[in-house]
């Protein structure tokens, strides 16, 4: 059996609000749940799959055992748990962002990598409305993320991914990261803009 990290880091939260016993029982039925989807989308492009087997498919694999268990309570849940991983993530990211000329470096490269993780491969609509050394814009109108919650019937879950974004690139010494809507909480796309500060 295949097993999820995502899922696993679920595991402390659940342990402190329904105990030890509970927490593996749920954590071991999102597993179960998340090899069972696996096999049933194993039909997406290889891009798709990247975005799904790493992060949307765990998500609502463990997020419909809570929502059987604990309705109320289970988009708390996970908002918390992926607020968490995402601030861990921009944690380490700011520690990168303090090395000289990484701020410059990162400015070059990003978008090469935003378009190589949410570009069309991926099975994202990303348009490009600046790149340069001083900031990088862009729009999504499209988004896997969106299409699979809602194909899943966890659309509320999109809004939880869209979040994390803010909470992993919205601290970063001398980068802003800039958002106005996304598709996950109604808007008609996703526009972003990184842009670097003094």
């Amino acid at each position: 059996m295949k097993t999820s990290k995502l899922i696993k880091r679920f595991r402390p939260e659940l342990v402190r609000r329904y105990g030890r016993e509970e927490a593996t029982s749920l954590i071991d039925r999102g597993q179960l749940e998340y090899n069972r989807l696996l096999m049933e989308y194993a039909h997406l492009p290889d891009g798709v799959m990247w975005h799904a087997k790493r992060a949307i498919i765990p998500m609502v694999s463990i997020y419909r055992q809570l929502h059987i268990e604990h309705p109320k309570e289970a988009l708390e849940i996970a908002e918390i748990v992926m607020k968490r991983r995402a601030e861990s993530a921009g944690r380490r990211l700011d520690l990168l962002l303090h090395i000289p000329g990484a701020k410059k470096l990162t400015m070059k490269v990003l978008p090469w990598f935003v378009n190589r993780l949410y570009g069309q491969y991926k099975g994202f609509r990303l348009k490009f409305l600046e790149r340069s050394e001083q900031a990088m814009s862009a729009d999504i109108t499209r988004c896997p993320y969106q299409v699979l919650t809602a194909r899943m019937r966890c659309p509320e879950l999109c809004a939880v991914f869209c979040h994390s974004d803010d909470y992993a690139y919205g601290n970063l010494s001398g980068i802003r990261f800039i958002r106005s809507g996304t598709l996950g909480t109604g808007a008609d796309k996703c526009d972003f803009r990184v842009e670097r500060v003094q």
